[in-house]
């Protein structure tokens, strides 16, 4: 593989990383362990990748000795899940309610019951409807003690909107962004200012990160996502049996999975064409949709689930689809089934991008990818080499690419060795 920029490992929040310099922090010295706080809107049980990552963040800081805590949303059915991760060495404070300026004070009050040494801010814009007041967390964070170190962990460019504000909350947030002046960002708020180091989980989100706030180039970091499921730790062949066993196939069988959720923009209309061209040649060709599914509704009242289920029947593909999921965050039979198929296809509309945690899972499987070409592709990602391209939105051209990568060895292994390479980014 060619030589390309190197990326901070996910878990790479050490003490250098966040700014301590020299201090000796680590835990186990002094015998204080370190005090980490995530602040995410998003948390099982919602159905959504930064709801899975603040889980694997949360687990992987309490296994090195971190005294961790949870700050997220009041929901219905959080309360078993917090008495499941309170088990597991950190605390769940399930108490914002919506995270408008309403919420500042559970915010504040969190922060001061915890006194934690590091906040880490899962963000992007939706998960908090937009509203700007977890964007001045940083602000607020330092107020009430300024030795607390900060990272904003920006998983998509997405940022506020002052339209989803209401008249008074609009002028609350012109008279923040007047008196902080050149610190505040319109759609970040102080996120980028006043943090001690901003995660990118994407090089290509970078851009509109300086646009907003020129400094942040200084404390910027790309980390791209690992795999958010569980993993089945099997020899492959065994694992592979499983797989397939689960599912009903034979060992000669050809098997396609798509992981990630079921939603509308994964390109999903654009792989059952694409798989309904390939069956009349491929009668032992099946594909596995692995992953939970937004119930969003869309026209004629139906859900994007049904739409999707409608469709696989049109196409006479009913035989041929093997849908898995939902799941619990650790259940081993989304890995397993991973782990059966001969190549992954993600065909996003937008094309992929390194905040996609789905390629890390993939790689992680050591499987071929198959996936659609951005308008601006990052470094990590080499076409031929570690995954193969293929324009949004063309189920002729997706067709095609699954032909050759099935029957053309080479290319397979060569995929597959790029696969491992870029696990190791990953």
């Amino acid at each position: 593989m060619k030589n390309r920029p190197r990326h901070r490992h996910a878990w790479a929040l050490d003490r250098n990383y966040i700014g301590w310099g020299n201090q000796r922090y680590h835990a186990g010295v002094n015998d204080t362990p370190l005090r980490l706080l995530i602040v995410s809107a998003a948390y099982p049980p919602m159905v959504a990748g930064e709801a899975t990552q603040t889980l694997f963040l949360s687990r992987a800081f309490a296994q090195r000795g971190w005294s961790v805590h949870v700050l997220t949303t009041d929901r219905s059915g959080a309360t078993e899940k917090v008495g499941y991760t309170v088990e597991q060495g950190f605390t769940v404070h399930a108490t914002m309610r919506d995270w408008t300026w309403g919420d500042l004070g559970r915010l504040r009050h969190v922060v001061k019951q915890v006194q934690p040494s590091v906040v880490l801010i899962n963000y992007t814009g939706w998960l908090y409807d937009h509203h700007p007041m977890v964007t001045f967390a940083p602000s607020i964070i330092k107020i009430i003690d300024r030795q607390i170190r900060i990272v904003s962990m920006m998983t998509h460019p997405d940022g506020s909107r002052e339209n989803k504000l209401s008249p008074v909350s609009r002028w609350f947030h012109r008279l923040l962004r007047w008196g902080m002046k050149d610190r505040v960002s319109f759609n970040y708020g102080t996120l980028l200012s006043g943090s001690d180091k901003v995660v990118s989980l994407a090089e290509s989100f970078e851009l509109a990160f300086v646009q907003q706030y020129e400094k942040v180039k200084q404390k910027l970091v790309v980390i791209p996502p690992p795999a958010l499921i569980k993993l089945h730790g099997q020899p492959p062949h065994v694992a592979r049996s499983s797989g397939r066993k689960l599912l009903g196939l034979a060992a000669t069988d050809q098997l396609l999975v798509y992981t990630g959720l079921i939603a509308p923009g994964k390109g999903l209309e654009t792989l059952l064409k694409a798989l309904a061209m390939l069956v009349p040649t491929h009668p032992h060709l099946s594909l596995a949709l692995v992953g939970g599914v937004v119930n969003e509704q869309l026209h004629h009242h139906r859900t994007y689930a049904e739409e999707l289920d409608l469709m696989i029947g049109e196409l006479g593909l009913r035989n041929k689809v093997h849908r898995i999921g939902p799941f619990e965050v650790d259940d081993q039979e989304p890995s397993l089934v991973l782990a059966a198929g001969d190549a992954a296809v993600l065909p996003w509309d937008k094309g992929v991008h390194m905040n996609n945690s789905t390629v890390a899972t993939v790689t992680a499987h050591g499987l071929p990818l198959i996936t659609t070409m951005p308008e601006q592709l990052e470094s990590i990602f080499v076409d031929g080499e570690n995954l193969l391209l293929i324009p949004p939105q063309d189920a002729q051209a997706l067709a095609g690419a699954i032909q050759r990568v099935l029957h053309v060895p080479v290319i397979r292994e060569t995929l597959r060795q790029g696969a491992a390479q870029l696990q190791k980014i990953t």
